[in-house]
């Protein structure tokens, strides 16, 4: 089975790093190889950032709203 990795999409020809649940842009990145990437702007609200990764890491596969969502659990 194929690892799921995160959607990097052309926005005005900036490459962009999407959230694989809401589909929100995240950031801006930089391709180093042809299969790593890594974030070079983050984007947010202006009230918040989306991601909390910081600059020059690999982009994660979700925004932080989605990946507290996903990683709930009642029994903590």
């Amino acid at each position: 089975m194929k690892m799921k990795g995160p959607i990097i999409k052309f926005n005005g020809g900036k490459p962009v790093c999407l959230c694989n649940r809401c589909f929100i842009i995240m950031c801006y990145v930089k391709y180093i190889d042809d299969d790593t990437c890594v974030i070079v702007e983050i984007n947010g609200n202006g009230e918040e950032r989306y991601t909390s990764t910081p600059i020059g890491s690999p982009p994660p596969l979700y925004c932080d709203r989605c990946d507290k969502l996903l990683t709930y659990t009642l029994n903590e």
